[in-house]
């Protein structure tokens, strides 16, 4: 008996086997889901796990109550599911011949919601597709789903796969048109559907301008249009989001016509539904100022005849402009002018060109561009005036002194004359200002005396219709001035040019310079012209000293001799009836040339030998003997005007080897003479006949030829008759003269066109025929003759200069006989001073650029025999050689990026090298504008810096300019950097300091400013405290990376301005963060919060964000709200009072609508004290008191109903233990019949009709509440309430007297003493197994031991007992040790116990 350890060691076994074991019946649904919905279908179903299931009656309870009675089959359906069904199910068995034998089933819990209604979300566009996604709550695949899709219509057929592409079974992609598109889910068979989704628009809505002009302007009309792609035949409304400073005539309408700069969206919502398509991508609206166009007019100065041709310039001329023409009228009352339209501009131009034909006087001329309908114009461009010097009568300038220069602060007068009485006198600087005589002189009747601010210029006069002739007129402040005539010469007229000292001192070597080029003039002091013609015309200036010793050489500046023609020059000009003459003495010339040579036939063949005397004047003092030439020549060298006759020949010479008989020769008088007067020749006895002729001076440019051997001459006598021959000699004569070549031929080298100062020439003597030591050479420039007879026929010059200008020509002179000479041709060199190469650079192709080096106008360097040498950096560098960077190729070279800098070039030529002047230096490197704060958006009142960086500058100094928009002139404008404050677009380039080349002009950098400061919005979570909650404060603003940093406030109520709050910072804030989220721990009241963003240096600060609140409905003693009647939901109008109270003498009520608006009771109520009365605007919302000391009270969630029912529950959170009755009630007092209270959707099993009593509220009871009930017994409307959030906080004991540590404790105790009792358990079986002693125990009972149950042994030594109740149920209790199969094993001892069980009620 000793062994009691082993009893309660078989009670703690039984109750770990039966707590773990698994009940017999098993209960399942089908379908299984986690959630039903209203209107499917469940089935339960009861399976035995052992025995016969036929033995069983089966029966299903809910919450305890039967809803299927016992029956044989083990499938229960339940059809037509409502939310009332929602609960736990269990299935219970009942053995057939004992039916107090039964077994339960395990618990389902079984949800049923309303019917779902499927959600239909769309994905971001990617390409031309888009992906559709349906759910149906937070389902997933084992929830059953399968999704339907429609398009167009709900009441269409769903689609199929050829309609869309199926990406799985809860998603679509829907490419090509868009459209509108519904899903809706479906399950089980018959299919079970969700309500369908709402719908989702695929079309996607795009902003288009119109007209699309690259640039708006301020004032023009133009339209945007929300345009639907794939729209189709739908119809849509519109909606538009818009700069906040422009509000749209028709916001509803496809069409706004926008006024401001901006962003701009639009979406499209489908007529007579809900549903829209997304926003449309952002469409930015930049209006500039009315831009004003640039004219220009070419030419500047008229000549007699001359077209002018008008150019408009404005940005994008192609962007719609039209142009308008106007010619400029002057309006001497207001000195302006007035602006008529010139012939076909009434409607424009499309070209942006225009030209007046025939314009004779000065004038002037202005545009604008236009374009839209109704037109927009730009602003009228400034004037621009074409002068012309030509004077006429009708309005006249007249300059006196008579002079184009003048000495600053010189007498200087300038009348007008012509058809007016009233004029003015305009000057025109070249910078472009136009100014009139009041303000630099003084105006006496039609007179303008200059007496102060001298300035160069043009001036003309204007009478109220006309424009006189201009003077472009010279202002000197010393030195000396060119005396030259203001108005034109006329052509044949002289003209006297001088050269003037400002001190009336002499000027010694005075010099004249056209177009930079020394005229050579013996008459010192004054360049005289006597006949001027049209080729005199140029750019004139005089240069000379101010001493005989040359100590100071004073140069004048140019100005422009204009020649024009006489008015009889036309009417008299010979060249018509000279061309006329010309050509019918040409037909008669060739006529006697022909009957001459047919004479001179015939004369050969009758071979008549004649003589002539001829008589002699006595006044031929100039008479020439021929000399014959060894080689059968007549040579005769006549000189003046006269025409040079070379050789004429013999008619017949003998040939080489032949034995010739003499002939006959005849002398003739060959009378030679010029336009001045006759010289007459004696000719002796030569074989050639000639007769007696005169001839003039025709041919003095010509050339002599000689005639071929072969040829015979015979020339008739004039006695004979034969006078034919007469002409027919002249002609030939001329024509072998004109045709023939020098014998001495000059040429140079090197043969170029142009020579420099400081180079040198070879002339080179040549002759065409006979031995060249034969003869002395010589070489004449303008007379003089260097060297003299040389035999030499090269001759190198000194370093030339610009006294070697001139014509030059070789003498040959035989050294037998001096007095035979002969002239070469003439050749002219030019010499000028010493060329600068001029470098020139192209447009960048890719990566490189091109550089060109030319001097002069050298069309080719191969030619002009340049070649040319490049240097980077320094002048003074290296040549460059072919790089990687750099690619020569003599006159131009290509640059890449490695090689980007600065560069020269310069020419040379020749041997030794003449090398030109360097050029100015190119600058390739690239000027980038660069923000160095490179934030996406810039808002108005930032401090921001644009720097201009030079690419690849290395370590050169640079000096800045900068373009920058009208509104904005920067403080350093020569600086790298500036800090604007305008919107518009920046240029900048760089130039090298000291020197005067720069870089091109950056490429345009366009600064938006946002004209606002940005607002950030500011959220809060939660929104509503619960005890210990911390709060989390989110900032957002625009690209929240872009610098900013986070300011982060509390709001204090300001009592002495109303409708204001204190912003404190929060602890951690005052620099602010860089996270846009800031946590407020431990916050337990209601409370406002604001943030603002700040970034740069100076900080730059948003705008304070809206206030945002978080509320606690906790009450707490120094502020609190009581709210009468004391429930959350009232009905409008009805008395509803919100009083305060606390640590304060000052409250204000505050309400915060759902709509964000903070208002204060004075708006909807009354304030009296610390009460407010709501009498006006009852609104729901939030409401709150605010004390003068920055306290807020809890906060209450109103909700006012215009009618129906309300529920009744309180305003202040329920404390966890106590009561709380939750009602429903009518507007009108009535009864509500068959209430119904629900929670959180579900309804709440309830047998007090009319109210809900909860006897001690646990936080499990928190949730949302509504009733609904019915006005009439037979239930004919039904009346639901809102809902409203029941707050349940814990008491102030709870956490005192909570059992958890102490239960705690006693289990972890209780755990370590059935372990221990165990194990003592198991070692006293053992014992007992090994005694092999039995034992019987007789135990006394009780008279109470009513449930006293013996074991019985099972046939397959089980030991089997049920108990019911509280008792544990044992199931099975093995032996020691079983037998195995297939053993031979002894019987066993066993030792029988009774084991007595009862219940906690039993003892």
């Amino acid at each position: 008996m000793g062994h009691t350890v082993c009893v309660p060691g078989l009670f703690l076994l039984n109750i770990l086997l039966y707590c773990g074991h698994a009940q017999d019946v098993l209960l399942s649904i089908e379908p299984n889901w986690s959630t039903l919905f209203t209107g499917e279908t469940v089935t339960f179903i009861c399976d035995m796990r052992e025995g016969e299931v036929n033995d069983w009656d089966y029966s299903v309870i809910k919450d305890g109550q039967t809803i299927f009675p016992y029956r044989t089959e083990k499938r229960f359906t339940l059809q037509s599911l409502t939310t009332g069904y929602s609960g736990e199910y269990q299935c219970v068995a009942a053995f057939k011949i004992f039916l107090h034998f039964k077994k339960q089933s395990n618990k389902i819990s079984i949800t049923v919601s309303e019917q779902p209604k499927a959600q239909l979300r769309k994905g971001s566009p990617v390409g031309d597709s888009v992906t559709l996604t349906c759910s149906v709550g937070s389902s997933s695949s084992s929830s059953g789903w399968k999704y339907f899709w429609y398009r167009s219509k709900k009441t269409s057929e769903p689609l199929t796969t050829p309609d869309v592409t199926v990406l799985s079974t809860e998603q679509i992609r829907v490419s090509g048109g868009g459209g509108v598109y519904w899903c809706r889910g479906g399950r089980g068979d018959p299919v079970y559907y969700t309500e369908y989704s709402d719908p989702v628009v695929t079309n996607r809505a795009i902003v288009t301008l119109q007209p699309d002009w690259p640039e708006i302007y301020s004032g023009e009309t133009i339209t945007l249009t929300c345009e639907i792609k794939d729209g189709g035949d739908s119809e849509w409304e519109y909606e538009w989001r818009t700069p906040s400073s422009y509000r749209p005539l028709n916001p509803r309408g496809s069409m706004i016509r926008p006024s401001h700069s901006g962003d701009y969206w639009c979406k499209g919502r489908m007529k007579d539904d809900t549903y829209s398509t997304g926003w449309s991508d952002t469409f930015t609206i930049k209006v500039s100022d009315k831009p004003q166009p640039v004219l220009t007019v070419s030419p500047l100065w008229l000549s007699p005849g001359d077209s002018v041709t008008l150019n408009c310039s404005v940005k994008h001329p192609s962007a719609g402009w039209r142009f308008f023409w106007y010619k400029a009228v002057p309006k001497l009352s207001n000195n302006s002018y007035i602006s008529e339209l010139l012939p076909g501009s009434t409607n424009g131009t499309e070209q942006d060109s225009y030209i007046v034909h025939g314009q004779t006087h000065t004038a002037g001329y202005v545009c604008r561009a236009g374009r839209g309908d109704p037109v927009f114009y730009t602003h009228y461009s400034e004037h621009v005036f074409v002068w012309s010097g030509d004077f006429h009568s009708a309005a006249s300038l007249t300059v006196s002194p008579d002079r184009v220069q003048h000495f600053n602060k010189d007498s200087l007068s300038l009348s007008c004359e012509g058809n007016s009485t009233e004029w003015r006198v305009s000057r025109f600087y070249e910078s472009g200002s136009l100014v009139y005589c009041s303000v630099w002189g003084t105006m006496t009747g039609s007179t303008c005396n200059m007496d102060r601010y001298w300035r160069s210029g043009v001036y003309w006069c204007e009478s109220e219709t006309q424009f006189s002739n201009a003077a472009n007129i010279t202002i000197q402040n010393g030195g000396v001035i060119l005396v030259s005539p203001v108005r034109p010469v006329t052509e044949g007229h002289s003209v006297t040019l001088g050269c003037k000292l400002k001190t009336e001192k002499v000027l010694y070597d005075v010099e004249f310079y056209k177009n930079d080029k020394l005229i050579i003039n013996q008459t010192r002091g004054e360049l005289f012209i006597s006949a001027v013609t049209k080729s005199d015309e140029g750019f004139y200036k005089c240069r000379g000293t101010n001493s005989p010793q040359g100590l100071r050489s004073l140069t004048s500046a140019e100005s422009w001799l204009s020649v024009k023609y006489s008015e009889d020059t036309a009417a008299s000009s010979p060249f018509p009836v000279l061309l006329v003459v010309g050509l019918v003495c040409g037909v008669l010339l060739i006529i006697l040339l022909l009957l001459f040579l047919y004479r001179c036939r015939k004369s050969k063949d009758s071979s008549v030998m004649r003589s002539q005397s001829t008589n002699q004047s006595p006044a031929t003092d100039h008479m020439i003997n021929q000399v014959e030439t060894p080689n059968g020549h007549y040579a005769s060298l006549l000189h003046g005007d006269s025409c040079l006759y070379e050789t004429i020949r013999g008619s017949e010479e003998p040939e080489h080897g032949k034995n010739n008989e003499p002939e006959e020769r005849v002398y003739s008088n060959v009378t030679m003479g010029t336009a001045a007067g006759t010289v007459k020749r004696r000719w002796r006895k030569h074989p050639i006949q000639c007769c007696s002729f005169k001839l003039y001076k025709k041919c003095k440019s010509l050339k002599s030829i000689s005639q071929k051997q072969s040829d015979r001459v015979s020339v008739l006598d004039v006695r004979m008759g034969h006078t034919v021959c007469v002409p027919g000699l002249f002609l030939l004569n001329i024509l072998l003269y004109c045709g023939h070549a020098q014998d001495v031929l000059l040429s140079i080298e090197p043969n170029w066109s142009t020579l420099f100062t400081g180079e040198t020439v070879t002339f080179i003597c040549g002759m065409r025929k006979g031995e060249v030591n034969d003869w002395y050479y010589s070489v004449i420039r303008n007379g003089y003759m260097f060297p003299p007879n040389s035999p030499d026929t090269r001759f190198t010059s000194q370093p030339l200069t610009r006294e070697h200008n001139g014509q030059y020509q070789c003498v040959a002179a035989r050294k037998i006989s001096r007095h035979i000479r002969k002239e070469s041709n003439k050749v002219s060199i030019t010499v000028s001073e010493r060329p600068k190469a001029q470098l020139r650079k192209g447009s960048p192709v890719g990566d490189s650029v091109t550089l060109t080096c030319s001097v002069g106008s050298s069309s080719s360097s191969s030619s002009s025999g340049w070649k040319y040498f490049w240097y980077r950096s320094k002048k003074t560098s290296k040549a460059l050689n072919t790089r990687d960077d750099v690619l020569l190729q003599n006159e131009r070279i290509s640059v890449s990026r490695g090689g980007r800098g600065v560069y020269w070039c310069r020419g040379g030529r020749g041997d030794p090298v003449y090398y030109t002047e360097y050029s100015d230096p190119v600058v390739t490197n690239r000027a980038v504008v660069t923000l160095q704060t490179d934030w996406p958006e810039i808002y108005s009142g930032e401090t921001i810096t644009l720097t201009c960086e030079i690419k690849d500058g290395g370590d050169s100094e640079w000096e800045y300019e900068w373009r920058t928009p009208s509104s904005y002139r920067p403080q350093n404008p020569r600086g790298s950097m500036i800090r604007p404050s305008h919107s518009g677009d920046y240029w900048c380039n760089g130039r090298l300091k000291d020197e005067t080349s720069s870089t091109e002009w950056s490429d345009t950098f366009t600064l938006k400013l946002s004209p606002y400061k940005h607002q950030p919005v500011l959220t809060v979570s939660p929104l509503w405290l619960s005890p210990g909650d911390s709060v989390t404060l989110t900032c957002s603003v625009k690209h929240p990376s872009a610098g900013w940093r986070f300011f982060w406030y509390k709001a204090v109520p300001k009592q002495s301005h109303y409708y204001s709050f204190i912003s404190e910072l929060l602890p951690g804030s005052t620099n602010g963060t860089e996270q846009n989220s800031y946590i407020v721990h431990g916050q337990t009241h209601t409370a406002g919060y604001v943030c603002r963003a700040g970034r740069g240096d100076p900080v730059f600060n948003t705008q304070y964000s809206e206030r945002v609140f978080v509320w606690s409905g906790d009450f707490h003693s120094a502020a609190s709200l009581t709210v009468s009647p004391d429930r959350v939901q009232h009905f409008n109008k009805d008395s509803l009072s919100l009083s305060c109270e606390g640590n304060s003498t000052e409250w204000r009520v505050s309400r915060f609508y759902e709509s964000g608006s903070l208002v204060y009771c004075s708006v909807w109520g009354t304030m009296t004290g610390s009460t407010c009365n709501m009498d006006r605007y009852w609104r729901s919302g939030v409401y709150w008191c605010e004390s003068e000391t920055g306290q807020f009270s809890n906060a209450a969630n109103i909700t006012i109903q215009n009618g129906g029912v309300i529920l009744v529950s309180p305003v202040r959170p329920v404390t966890e233990g106590h009561s709380v009755t939750l009602g429903c009630k009518l507007k009108t007092e009535k009864v509500l019949y068959d209430v119904e209270f629900y929670k959180n959707g579900k309804l709440i099993p309830n047998h007090t009709r009319g109210e809900l009593f909860i006897s001690a509220v646990t936080k499990s009871d928190e949730g949302f509440y509504k009733c609904r009930g019915t006005d009439s017994t037979q239930g004919l409307r039904s009346l639901t309430s809102a809902e409203s959030w029941l707050s349940v906080k814990y008491s102030e004991d709870t956490a005192a007297s909570s059992p958890f540590p102490v239960l705690l404790v006693v289990g972890l105790v209780c755990g370590v003493l059935l372990i221990i009792l165990l194990l003592l358990f198991l070692y006293r079986c053992r014992k007992s197994k090994d005694s092999s002693v039995m034992r019987s125990q007789s135990t006394n009972q009780s008279p109470a031991t009513d449930h006293k149950i013996n074991q019985v042994e099972t046939q397959d030594r089980h030991y089997a007992s049920l108990l019911h109740g509280d008792s544990c149920l044992y199931e099975t209790i093995r032996g020691s040790e079983e037998p195995e199969h297939g053993k031979n094993n002894k019987p066993e001892e066993r030792v029988y116990s009774n084991v007595t069980m009862g219940t906690a009620a039993d003892q």
